[in-house]
């Protein structure tokens, strides 16, 4: 084929693309949807049911739905990055994240560092969990001089250092905290008590049980860079619509017993 009929028919069909492409009188040039905003969004993915990994190794659990919600009234798309919890501060406080969700509790100690939204989420208590059969662990005040786990960075460590244990296990995912315990290398473990709830009803099943509570009024929140009111102010703007319209109801009965989702909205 003679080499100018090629080029000459390339050069009608891109012509072809572009007209039909930006439509006649600009009809179909309308029709195309603004992409989204993407808000990137930390989390440490093995905390169920808040945040946890699926079989298929998507991010599921309370706080993905919750903060997908947020992100929709905010005309934005979360995209979540799985971190271990102590790193979630650094890299929001750096602002090389926008936001972190993951269980975080409002402390005087993180407001230094990042901000926070307006609270989501009441825990009722932490729980202690053993391995079955042991003795001497009834409660808080039993954990003195005893090996105890907690995540790192998280309130659990700080709670498990009040205790005056002989030393600490700090995992840097939640999962791991239980799986220390389970395999003696700690005596006792300080967890929040619906990830407690979670893993002795699912895979912890007999693993481990509880020996007692510690009552907090922890409450959880997001949390973004320091200062950064115009984030703060929006998401707080699309969390009370998401609170207000049903959605967090919803989202709350879907991952925790009734009790559970009254309890969220203290």
């Amino acid at each position: 084929m003679n080499k100018n009929v090629v080029k000459s028919a390339a050069f009608v069909l891109a012509a072809s693309a572009i007209f039909f492409s930006t439509g006649c009188g600009g009809e179909a040039g309308s029709s195309t949807a603004t992409p989204k905003k993407k808000l990137s969004v930390a989390v440490e993915a093995s905390y169920a049911p808040f945040e946890y990994k699926d079989e298929n190794g998507h991010i599921i659990g309370f706080d993905v739905d919750l903060m997908k919600a947020v992100a929709q009234k905010m005309d934005a798309e979360a995209e979540f990055n799985n971190l271990p919890f102590e790193q979630i501060f650094h890299f929001v406080g750096d602002k090389k994240i926008q936001l972190g969700i993951s269980a975080i509790g409002a402390t005087e100690e993180r407001k230094k560092h990042v901000s926070f939204s307006d609270p989501y989420y009441s825990l009722g208590s932490y729980v202690i969990v053993v391995r079955p059969g042991t003795e001497g662990i009834h409660g808080p005040n039993d954990l003195k001089g005893k090996i105890v786990a907690g995540e790192r960075g998280s309130t659990n460590e700080v709670k498990a250092k009040e205790l005056s244990p002989a030393r600490t296990v700090l995992p840097d995912y939640y999962k791991n905290v239980f799986k220390v315990v389970e395999d003696g290398e700690a005596d006792a473990a300080i967890v929040d008590e619906p990830g407690a709830k979670y893993y002795l009803e699912h895979e912890g099943r007999g693993k481990l049980t509880t020996a007692g509570t510690i009552p907090t009024g922890e409450q959880f929140v997001i949390i973004m860079a320091k200062d950064d009111k115009a984030m703060q102010q929006e998401v707080n703007a699309a969390l009370k619509k998401v609170m207000e319209d049903g959605t967090y109801d919803k989202i709350s009965k879907k991952w925790f017993f009734e009790k559970a989702a009254d309890e969220s909205k203290k």
